[in-house]
Protein backbone atom coordinates (compact mmCIF):
# COMPACT_ATOMS: atom_id res chain seq x y z
CA UNK A 1 0.00 0.00 0.00
CA UNK A 2 1.18 3.18 -0.90
CA UNK A 3 1.55 6.25 1.40
CA UNK A 4 0.05 9.30 0.14
CA UNK A 5 0.04 12.09 3.26
CA UNK A 6 3.24 13.87 2.07
CA UNK A 7 2.42 13.37 -1.64
CA UNK A 8 1.46 17.07 -3.27
CA UNK A 9 -0.97 16.45 -5.78
CA UNK A 10 -1.42 19.18 -8.38
CA UNK A 11 -4.99 19.49 -9.02
CA UNK A 12 -5.70 23.34 -10.74
CA UNK A 13 -3.55 26.47 -11.20
CA UNK A 14 -3.94 28.80 -8.13
CA UNK A 15 -3.15 32.54 -7.39
CA UNK A 16 -3.06 34.84 -4.85
CA UNK A 17 -2.91 38.63 -5.02
CA UNK A 18 -0.14 40.02 -2.00
CA UNK A 19 -0.68 43.76 -0.84
CA UNK A 20 2.65 44.82 1.48
CA UNK A 21 2.89 40.93 1.69
CA UNK A 22 -0.41 40.34 3.12
CA UNK A 23 -3.13 38.10 0.82
CA UNK A 24 -5.55 40.46 -0.82
CA UNK A 25 -7.25 37.67 -2.22
CA UNK A 26 -6.89 34.03 -3.66
CA UNK A 27 -8.56 31.95 -6.45
CA UNK A 28 -8.52 28.12 -7.75
CA UNK A 29 -8.61 27.71 -11.60
CA UNK A 30 -8.62 24.82 -13.59
CA UNK A 31 -5.62 22.70 -14.30
CA UNK A 32 -4.25 24.98 -17.21
CA UNK A 33 -5.49 28.54 -16.37
CA UNK A 34 -6.15 30.64 -13.05
CA UNK A 35 -8.01 34.15 -13.15
CA UNK A 36 -7.65 36.84 -10.73
CA UNK A 37 -10.66 38.70 -9.24
CA UNK A 38 -9.70 41.91 -10.96
CA UNK A 39 -12.76 43.94 -10.12
CA UNK A 40 -12.02 43.41 -6.31
CA UNK A 41 -8.02 44.36 -6.91
CA UNK A 42 -9.76 47.96 -8.32
CA UNK A 43 -12.26 47.84 -5.08
CA UNK A 44 -9.57 48.11 -3.00
CA UNK A 45 -7.68 50.18 -4.71
CA UNK A 46 -10.53 52.79 -5.12
CA UNK A 47 -11.33 52.17 -0.88
CA UNK A 48 -7.64 52.94 -0.45
CA UNK A 49 -6.88 55.85 -2.70
CA UNK A 50 -7.57 58.39 0.43
CA UNK A 51 -5.15 56.64 2.41
CA UNK A 52 -2.61 56.26 -1.32
CA UNK A 53 -3.02 53.15 -2.60
CA UNK A 54 0.84 52.21 -3.90
CA UNK A 55 0.83 49.70 -6.63
CA UNK A 56 4.59 49.18 -6.18
CA UNK A 57 3.53 46.90 -3.10
CA UNK A 58 0.89 44.83 -5.49
CA UNK A 59 2.64 41.19 -6.27
CA UNK A 60 0.34 39.32 -8.49
CA UNK A 61 1.45 35.29 -7.88
CA UNK A 62 0.06 32.07 -9.22
CA UNK A 63 0.97 28.56 -9.18
CA UNK A 64 1.92 26.46 -12.75
CA UNK A 65 1.87 22.90 -13.59
CA UNK A 66 5.17 20.77 -11.70
CA UNK A 67 7.84 21.63 -14.55
CA UNK A 68 6.46 24.87 -16.32
CA UNK A 69 7.79 27.91 -15.11
CA UNK A 70 7.44 29.92 -18.26
CA UNK A 71 5.38 32.37 -19.08
CA UNK A 72 2.46 31.61 -21.38
CA UNK A 73 0.81 34.09 -23.82
CA UNK A 74 -1.72 34.90 -21.22
CA UNK A 75 0.28 35.49 -18.53
CA UNK A 76 1.87 38.05 -21.01
CA UNK A 77 -0.96 39.72 -21.62
CA UNK A 78 -1.71 40.02 -18.12
CA UNK A 79 1.48 41.23 -17.29
CA UNK A 80 0.64 43.92 -19.89
CA UNK A 81 -2.96 44.85 -19.02
CA UNK A 82 -2.15 45.03 -15.08
CA UNK A 83 0.67 47.71 -16.00
CA UNK A 84 -1.50 49.68 -18.11
CA UNK A 85 -4.68 49.41 -15.30
CA UNK A 86 -2.24 50.71 -12.19
CA UNK A 87 0.07 52.91 -14.54
CA UNK A 88 2.95 50.58 -13.16
CA UNK A 89 5.23 47.60 -13.86
CA UNK A 90 3.53 45.33 -11.48
CA UNK A 91 5.25 42.27 -9.85
CA UNK A 92 3.93 39.39 -11.32
CA UNK A 93 5.94 35.58 -10.36
CA UNK A 94 5.29 31.93 -10.90
CA UNK A 95 5.20 29.16 -8.55
CA UNK A 96 6.49 25.23 -9.21
CA UNK A 97 6.12 22.59 -6.60
CA UNK A 98 7.45 18.69 -7.08
CA UNK A 99 5.33 15.90 -6.21
CA UNK A 100 6.14 16.30 -2.39
CA UNK A 101 5.13 20.40 -2.40
CA UNK A 102 8.64 21.51 -2.15
CA UNK A 103 8.88 25.21 -4.05
CA UNK A 104 11.09 23.80 -7.48
CA UNK A 105 11.19 27.36 -8.92
CA UNK A 106 10.06 30.90 -8.81
CA UNK A 107 10.39 33.61 -11.61
CA UNK A 108 8.75 36.70 -11.29
CA UNK A 109 8.47 39.79 -13.71
CA UNK A 110 7.47 43.39 -14.43
CA UNK A 111 6.43 44.75 -17.77
CA UNK A 112 7.68 48.39 -18.80
CA UNK A 113 8.17 48.54 -22.22
CA UNK A 114 9.08 45.35 -22.73
CA UNK A 115 9.19 42.09 -20.21
CA UNK A 116 12.07 42.63 -17.09
CA UNK A 117 12.08 39.49 -14.63
CA UNK A 118 12.25 40.61 -11.22
CA UNK A 119 13.74 39.63 -7.73
CA UNK A 120 11.27 37.26 -6.19
CA UNK A 121 10.34 38.09 -3.00
CA UNK A 122 8.08 35.35 -1.46
CA UNK A 123 7.50 34.68 2.14
CA UNK A 124 6.72 31.27 3.27
CA UNK A 125 3.35 31.67 4.71
CA UNK A 126 2.39 33.33 0.81
CA UNK A 127 4.19 29.16 -0.75
CA UNK A 128 1.91 27.55 1.56
CA UNK A 129 -0.95 28.92 0.89
CA UNK A 130 -0.44 28.74 -3.17
CA UNK A 131 0.88 24.92 -2.02
CA UNK A 132 -2.58 24.00 -0.71
CA UNK A 133 -4.94 25.97 -3.20
CA UNK A 134 -3.20 24.11 -5.92
CA UNK A 135 -3.89 20.66 -4.28
CA UNK A 136 -7.89 21.78 -3.70
CA UNK A 137 -10.36 20.43 -6.21
CA UNK A 138 -12.60 23.31 -7.37
CA UNK A 139 -16.19 22.57 -7.57
CA UNK A 140 -16.65 24.57 -10.42
CA UNK A 141 -14.10 22.75 -12.37
CA UNK A 142 -15.57 20.16 -14.68
CA UNK A 143 -11.77 18.41 -15.05
CA UNK A 144 -12.05 17.09 -11.35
Amino acid sequence: MTDNRNKYIFKNEAAIVLYKDSILDHSIGTPVRVEFNFEKIWEFKRQKKRRKFDPKKLHFVHVHPPNFLELSTLDINCIQGLSIAFEYPILFSIVCFDEKGKTTGIKSFRYDNGLIEAKPKLGGSSLLCLKLLSAKTNPNNSYD
